[in-house]
């Protein structure tokens, strides 16, 4: 995938679902590559439900982008910590044709999702297409 490929997968998918991809812990809600009733972040968004794994929501993109790629996967609860490939999310990410050029791109969307209000998006979206030369495409 291409830098316009990532965008365009990313936001449409976001302006479709028009909310955030939330987790409810035990005190407070955080954004997840997959929340509750299916939503999915902008990354998440990238990630098919087949390679999707649950320890993905214990590694921020930040950690792929400064080369982290090779710590052990963080265990679901209960597991014992071991090194799996298949469940790091920079593994997984590079299996769909997203590369190392692009993390930065990933990090960008994901902080609009995480860190604007929804109706908030689109701008910060249209800031991102911007900053990377980007078209944009979307109505909204």
């Amino acid at each position: 995938m291409d830098a316009q490929q990532i965008f365009d997968a990313a936001v449409g998918h976001l302006l479709r679902q028009n909310e955030k991809a939330q987790i409810v812990g035990h005190w407070a809600k955080y954004c997840g590559y997959r929340g509750q009733n299916g939503t999915k972040c902008a990354v998440g968004a990238l990630i098919p439900d087949e390679l999707y794994d649950a320890r993905f929501e214990e590694q921020g993109i930040c950690d792929v982008i400064w080369g982290h790629s090779d710590y052990e996967a963080y265990p679901i609860y209960g597991e014992t910590p071991a090194y799996n490939k298949h469940a790091h999310l920079g593994h997984v990410l590079g299996q769909v044709g997203i590369g190392v050029e692009d993390q930065q791109l990933l990090s960008d969307l994901q902080e609009v999702h995480d860190e604007l209000e929804v109706d908030e998006w689109p701008k910060g979206l249209r800031d991102v297409a911007e900053a990377y030369g980007l078209k944009w495409t979307f109505s909204a």
